[in-house]
């Protein structure tokens, strides 16, 4: 995984925790994708989207996997 992704999954268990499933999953996302500068965007802007607007409580408890 490259220093950049690195920095987003660390950006993204900020918000929900080391452990929580999104963050899990988002670091598997991280590691599989190919690292292209379009794919490297898209994952900044989900980052960015999450912390502007968190997922609830209520949507984690429901949350099954991306």
């Amino acid at each position: 995984m490259t220093e950049f992704r690195e920095k987003l999954v660390d950006r993204m268990a900020a918000i929900y925790g080391l452990e929580s499933p999104v963050t899990i999953d988002f670091a598997r996302m991280c590691e599989d994708w190919e690292p292209v500068p379009m794919f490297d965007r898209s994952l900044e802007v989900l980052v960015a989207s999450h912390e502007v607007d968190p997922l609830s409580a209520e949507d984690l408890e429901d949350y099954e996997g991306w």
